[in-house]
């Protein structure tokens, strides 16, 4: 009997291998995808509290012109004798 280079022995051991080399790999991927999400998150969170912080000066600044207005506008009557 003549030995076959490539029997399925052989091939079995190195497929295995191979398995065992791509589990690490997706393990070792998972981990960085993890990682990458919490920092992500983390972005996010940072990002809705500026957005948030922006919307309220934002909103408050046509509420701070008609104060404004209407103080100035009471100044003016004042001194001109009006009510």
């Amino acid at each position: 009997m003549e030995h076959r280079t490539g029997d399925w022995n052989e091939w079995s051991r190195h497929v295995i291998e191979e398995l065992k080399r791509l589990n690490i790999c997706l393990v070792d991927l998972e981990k960085k995808v993890t990682r990458i999400e919490l920092s992500l998150s983390k972005d996010i969170v940072a990002l809705k509290i500026k957005s948030g912080i922006w919307g309220a000066i934002g909103g408050l600044v046509p509420v701070c012109a008609a104060i404004i207005i209407a103080v100035v506008v009471m100044f003016v009557q004042r001194l001109s004798g009006g009510v």
